[in-house]
């Protein structure tokens, strides 16, 4: 192979290499465009889109707009009003800095800019394909700035094809506006996407205000104000940590979450520091270690935090996307966010407020339910109304009988136990009975609220309850979605459900995958939602947080994938969130039942997910650990 000699890069290849940096897709210009609005000063944003930011992304502003002397200089790389030197980067007061954004986009689309600065009447219109001007005129236009691209990445189809489909690229977007429109309440936010409008987030006076309308009432009324005061004192007691900056003491400020309002992930945590949006590891570990032993493993609380600080004392230069933020003093970050965090968990009341039905419940407490079953715990289901006593009830409400015994989603036992006389599990268990391997297991009781304890042969068993029950109800959600045989169930009361902007996209991609799988789901308002039915499978819904949760668990289930594997995971998901939960009592009857069912299915080893259901320990092995051989 001959030697190549070295030699310098035309400028186009120059600022094509460079734009890859800065534009990784449709949402990395939305971000920079309307970063440039607010630090011209804008109080309006519109951003438009066609197809996903793909063959359209507009942004209007009504700020200080850009003169006629300097309209063609913008677009020049590394050019810039926000820094004279580089020692200015470490007082910072924008959000852009580097002056490589505008050169940058305009080197990958087709880009057109109108803009007018109020002082030089008419404005200026600059036109440019691929980082070349291709012409400048006059034009009349208001106070501010539009910034028009077009057919993103036409002259690198490599980086076209790498895009992902409309829904995710989308979804990007939401989230690139929704983050930017927290830190800015004073702005009002506008999203338009192929003519329709997604975001609407008017300017307010307050940070909560600004809140409830991007994540509705119900999140903010379970949020609790982070004061700023438990980081001043800490600082003022610690000066060794060198805490104190030559501008100031840091101060954080923000919103976190009770306990019992989580989140399955953390994209409802958010960071900024000097109002820039930022991820940061440090801060994500010291909220997770704060909350630690008062939330589920896997379970993220809601957190909106603000650190002031000197611009010196923090580095947002580390990435291209000026997404990352590296602190001087790390150590000092994390022990002052943990403590801001656990002194406001510790100063509130966070016993979980029960919600009380408009509509009371018909109880019949009937002595036949305590026939039929015939065995379990001592008054077990007395307190339960008979499956006759409670359909003649409902009927006279001129209500479709709710299913007896079927306990409220996230609690109890589901559907496939407890409803003897409501139901023949012959047929259904004869449709999904396969020849098993499992041998007769014979039960003894429960431990631990959790852990079932039964007898195979020589062998003691152990069956960790919701994973059996895991696997039994997805079999059980399969098998009637391919059989066509699941049905609905009607809520006597509609559950509201608010979602935010991210969500309420990716329910409106998805509501014929749910309507297939017999939720009905109407729209309330702009990101409100009825909740009107959901699969009879499921049983009672009370907790919007299970739907929350089917609709997060999404995010990760929709890239790029087949609708039909969009439904699997949904099945998957579903199954988990209608299975019986660690720490539920069962009855030696509800036991015997699990059993039975977890018997009759294909794959009895495993839950949906994997996790193994039941695990022996041999008689052999028991005499070994009760040193009986050797």
């Amino acid at each position: 192979m001959p030697n190549k000699k070295i030699k310098v890069l035309d400028k186009k290849t120059v600022n094509q290499i460079a734009a890859g940096e800065v534009v990784e897709r449709p949402a990395s210009v939305v971000k920079e465009l309307v970063e440039n609005a607010i630090d011209a000063h804008g109080k309006k944003i519109v951003i438009e889109l066609e197809g996903a930011g793909r063959k359209l992304i507009r942004v209007t502003d009504d700020g200080d707009g850009i003169g006629p002397d300097d309209v063609k200089l913008a677009f020049e790389k590394h050019s810039t009003s926000k820094i004279d030197k580089i020692n200015d980067i470490f007082k910072l007061s924008t959000l852009g800095f580097r002056g490589e954004a505008l050169a940058s986009i305009a080197a990958v689309a087709l880009v057109n800019c109108i803009t007018c600065d109020g002082e030089h009447i008419p404005g200026r219109k600059l036109y440019m394909e691929g980082g070349v001007v291709m012409g400048i005129s006059e034009i009349g236009c208001a106070k501010g700035t539009t910034i028009k691209v077009k057919d993103l990445f036409y002259n690198l189809p490599a980086r076209y094809k790498y895009l992902k489909s409309d829904q995710t690229e989308l979804a990007h977007i939401i989230d690139v506006v929704t983050q930017i429109a927290i830190c800015h309440s004073s702005i009002g936010f506008k999203l338009i996407h192929n003519g329709h409008e997604l975001l609407n987030f008017p300017a307010v006076k307050d940070m909560l205000n600004n809140l409830v309308n991007i994540y509705g009432k119900e999140l903010v009324r379970n949020l609790l104000p982070v004061t700023t005061q438990a980081a001043a004192d800490e600082q003022k007691t610690d000066h060794d940590q060198n805490q104190d900056t030559e501008d100031g003491p840091i101060s954080i400020s923000g919103y976190i979450s009770k306990p019992s309002m989580t989140r399955g992930d953390r994209t409802y945590q958010s960071l900024y520091v000097n109002d820039r949006h930022v991820q940061s590891r440090v801060v994500s570990d010291a909220i997770k270690d704060a909350y630690r032993t008062l939330v589920m493993k896997n379970r993220h609380p809601v957190a909106i935090l603000f650190i002031n600080i000197n611009p010196g004392e923090v580095d947002v230069n580390i990435s291209p996307t000026k997404l990352q933020a590296r602190f001087k003093s790390e150590r000092t970050i994390y022990k002052l966010i943990h403590k801001a965090v656990q002194d406001t968990l510790r100063s509130h009341d966070m016993i979980p407020e029960v919600k009380v039905t408009s509509k009371p419940q018909i109880q019949t407490v009937s002595l036949k339910a305590i026939t039929t079953f015939g065995v379990g715990k001592p008054g077990y289901y007395a307190s339960l109304p008979a499956p006759h006593e409670q359909s003649r009830a409902a009927t006279q409400m001129g209500k479709q009988p709710p299913d007896p015994y079927t306990p409220t989603i996230g609690q109890g036992i589901r559907q496939s136990l407890l409803k003897p006389e409501t139901r023949d599990t012959t047929q259904e268990i004869h449709a999904l009975r396969k020849t098993s391997t499992l041998p007769e297991i014979e039960p003894i009781g429960q431990i631990l609220d959790t852990y079932i304890i039964a007898q195979a042969g020589e062998s003691l068993i152990i069956i960790d309850q919701h994973a059996a029950h895991e696997r039994i109800m997805y079999e059980k959600i399969k098998h009637r979605y391919n059989a066509m045989s699941m049905s609905t169930q009607e809520l006597l009361e509609p559950v509201e459900l608010e979602l935010t902007p991210k969500e309420r996209g990716l329910l409106q991609n998805n509501l014929d995958i749910f309507k297939e799988l017999n939720f009905v789901i109407d729209e309330l308002g702009r990101n409100s939602y009825f909740v009107k039915g959901i699969p009879i499978i499921l049983g009672r819904l009370q907790a919007p947080e299970i739907l929350h949760d089917i609709i997060n668990g999404l995010i990760n289930v929709t890239k790029e994938k087949e609708p039909e594997r969009i439904k699997e995971e949904m099945i998957q998901i579903m199954a988990c969130k209608a299975a019986i939960k660690a720490g539920k009592s069962l009855s030696l009857f509800e036991i015997r039942e699990l059993l039975g069912e977890l018997y009759s299915i294909e794959n009895p080893y495993t839950c949906a997910h994997g996790r193994p259901t039941i695990i022996s320990v041999t008689d052999n092995q028991l005499r070994k650990l009760f040193k009986r051989i050797v």
